[in-house]
């Protein structure tokens, strides 16, 4: 949930066997101003889901190359 300050994907099935267990939690406690803490989820949410349109319009979003 966007709300919450820790985001586990632990168990979220076929993520890279590579990506260490570590990596695949986002503590986000660490910024003390919640603005910026918002800011910084929906930044990764935007990197997550980096086709959809609203990803798209983020300021410095890199598309990738059309084929």
């Amino acid at each position: 949930m966007l709300g919450d300050d820790v985001w586990d994907f632990t168990d979220v099935a076929g993520l890279p066997v590579q990506l260490a267990l570590c990596t695949r939690r986002f503590d986000f406690t660490a910024i003390a101003d919640r603005r910026w803490r918002l800011v910084a989820k929906e930044l990764v949410l935007a990197m997550l889901a980096p086709g959809t349109r609203r990803s798209l319009r983020c300021p410095g979003h890199i598309a990738p190359p059309c084929t």
